[in-house]
């Protein structure tokens, strides 16, 4: 007969578990009125829904935001905070999931008992991420380099491939081409997934999204609205200082 005996809480006897937040004043740190959650179930729900809260914040002020610039198109913008709750919904409950089963797992392995504040802090981490992965930061270094005339090119080596910068002189348009100044310019994931199966070789230049301005117009087009009169597609791969687009 073993005279250990392993306990399966580390919960002290009469324990409850506390209400949804049930945050505290956390100063003294060990002060009379705090919380503290002890099972894997109760850290998973209070992180769970703490992500839940964040990510449809975040989602709302981005659709509120959507609605302010596009108020105009009433008919439709609408359904952008419906659409955003749904989507951000979905993204906490499976953020949150994965985090509060991860931390339930670690403290009740080491029969830890957990503030109440710790799944606040996880889902503003979990908050901060979808923030910053919102944003495209390579875009950054690519827009400072098409302001000086120049463009990133693939070069095939025989241990793999790799990008050169490389300045570029302003192209010729034939009649029916327009000729766009770009001054900002974002990588898509179809250029990383063209760079890393060789879509088009050696020299190629990839770049799908871009904005800029109309810097000439092809003789065919003159006199036309080149902005709204319906050029939207452009030969793909210049993520460079110049694009040239087609008519459709």
């Amino acid at each position: 007969m073993s005279f250990i005996q392993r306990a399966t809480s580390a919960a002290p006897p009469g324990y409850e578990t506390p209400e949804f937040p049930s945050l505290y004043w956390p100063l003294p740190i060990k002060g009379a009125d705090t919380y503290y959650l002890y099972k894997p179930g109760d850290i998973w729900r209070f992180t769970m829904l703490w992500t839940l809260v964040f990510f449809i914040a975040i989602h709302l002020a981005a659709a509120a935001w959507a609605c302010i610039i596009q108020w105009r198109n009433w008919r439709l913008i609408w359904i952008a905070p419906i659409v955003f709750v749904v989507v951000g919904g979905a993204q906490g409950f499976i953020a949150g999931s994965v985090v509060g089963g991860l931390l339930g797992g670690v403290y009740q392995a080491g029969y830890f008992k957990m503030s109440t504040w710790i799944p606040f802090v996880w889902a503003l981490v979990n908050a901060l991420v979808l923030i910053l992965s919102s944003f495209a930061i390579h875009a950054t270094v690519l827009n400072q380099d098409v302001r000086h005339n120049n463009c990133a090119r693939v070069k095939n080596w025989e241990s793999g491939r790799t990008l050169y910068k490389e300045k570029i002189l302003k192209p010729n348009i034939e009649a029916h081409q327009l000729l766009v100044k770009v001054s900002h310019v974002a990588q898509n994931r179809t250029d990383v997934q063209s760079y890393d199966c060789n879509a088009f070789g050696e020299g190629s230049v990839f770049g799908c999204d871009f904005a800029g301005e109309v810097e000439s117009v092809g003789a065919f087009r003159k006199g036309l609205d080149a902005v709204e009169d319906g050029y939207q597609e452009y030969r793909y791969g210049k993520i460079s200082a110049f694009k040239i687009v087609y008519e459709l």
